[in-house]
């Protein structure tokens, strides 16, 4: 962890810490920033630093003060905002790819809105954030007809004053503006047990959208996320979402495989090396085999199968639906195929059948998606789709003996 400065020409204090993965020169960063409750230092951004860095994330924590004499005054929406457009300056003059903004309660508000207002084009994840300004005026009792010129209160163990500014823009707000920023480039998270920012600020959020963005209830949590078990599991969906949709994706080259014999009475069996797994791959006694492993065709099969579900589990976690498991039966069979055009020409094909049960409270319409969703894994597109396949001889290979 590295303290970093970062001059602000707007006069905010700007204090930052710096956070790398274990590879030390991360290709994607993510900014932090808590809102008026919540330190650079607390639980849950500490849970997301760990969460983020474990994906190859380089993490930057950021905390906004407004200059005071005795009683601190949180930071306005504005300002905020102002507080993400210098960071992002101060990260890009040193070459670090911001991809992901996540913000807490207003700072949330305020990446959306300084993602909308600048064209952000990477990813903004926003927790417990209210649905706009206006929020804060009815959970504060201000009265647009009667603006006091200061308020003090008391948010967590820290007491604040509130200004004119402040209320200006809570009664200013546009409730219901739409905000541009491409939906499925945002998460919206909010913790059920939310007493601060009512779960319903979530669906009013939502609505701003002009198409629907990802979801995430976060069951068991408070505003500040700061029990251990649900900061950790709010860090860890975040994190999960971040994989899923941020990681560089440009690359089409999988890990490779390596394949070798067993050596002896094996008969056929294979040993199959990953880069971080090893298993054994053998055929049945039927073909000659010791069944020490399943078969070739079974791991297509198998391949075939889990792809689906991971690749809908997936989504299902992105939109927040629950879904206790997903099973998928996978069956390859060859079967004859009559040539309508020329009924007397009989082809033989592969078919491969694959039944889906879902154990999950959904409709008929989101399980319909689940399928579709489904139908568009890596493996299935790669089984529809033409493949090349190349095949060479290893010339390094050690045992290779000489042409006579």
């Amino acid at each position: 962890m590295k303290d970093l400065h970062i001059d602000s020409p707007s006069g905010l204090l700007l204090r930052s810490s710096i956070h790398l993965p274990a590879e030390a020169s991360p290709q994607q960063w993510a900014l932090l920033m808590p809102g008026w409750t919540l330190s650079k230092d607390m639980l849950l951004l500490k849970e997301l630093t760990l969460q983020l860095n474990a994906i190859g994330m380089g993490v930057m924590r950021l905390q906004v003060q407004v200059p005071y004499e005795d009683i601190p005054s949180p930071p306005t929406l504005g300002a905020l905002a102002r507080a993400l457009k210098e960071a992002h300056d101060f990260m890009s003059a040193r070459g670090w790819n911001l991809r992901l903004i996540v913000g807490h309660s207003i700072a949330g508000l305020a990446a959306l809105d300084y993602g909308d207002a600048h064209h952000f084009d990477g990813y903004i994840a926003t927790v417990n954030a209210p649905s706009s300004a206006k929020f804060l005026s009815d959970l504060f009792g201000i009265d647009s007809g009667d603006l006091p010129k200061e308020k003090l209160l008391r948010l967590g163990p820290v007491r604040y004053r509130l200004t004119a500014e402040h209320f200006r823009e809570f009664v200013d707000s546009e409730a219901d503006r739409p905000l541009s920023l491409t939906a499925q480039r945002v998460l919206i998270m909010h913790a059920e047990e939310d007493a601060t920012v009512p779960v319903r600020e979530a669906t009013r959020l939502v609505q701003r959208f002009s198409t629907l963005p990802n979801v995430l209830y976060i069951p068991c949590a408070n505003h500040l996320c700061n029990r251990e078990r649900s900061g950790r599991q709010t860090a860890k969906m975040l994190a999960s979402w971040a994989l899923s949709h941020i990681q560089d994706k440009t690359s089409s080259t999988h890990p490779a495989v390596e394949v070798s014999t067993a050596t002896g009475e094996d008969n056929y069996s294979c040993v199959v090396r990953y880069p971080s797994h090893v298993m054994v791959v053998d055929e049945p006694p039927l073909f000659g085999g010791k069944d020490r492993g399943p078969s070739p065709v079974q791991l297509l099969t198998a391949a075939l199968a889990t792809c689906k579900a991971i690749t809908m589990k997936m989504y299902a976690h992105r939109k927040g639906w629950p879904i206790d498991q997903i099973r998928i039966r996978t069956l390859l069979r060859k079967e004859e195929c009559i040539d309508c055009e020329n009924p007397s020409q009989r082809q033989v094909q592969w078919v491969l059948y694959n039944t889906v049960a879902v154990d999950a409270s959904l409709t008929e319409e989101q399980i319909h998606r689940l399928l579709l969703v489904g139908k568009a894994c890596t493996v299935e597109k790669l089984l529809r789709e033409t493949t090349t396949i190349q095949t060479k001889l290893d010339d390094q290979y050690p045992n290779r003996q000489p042409a006579s």
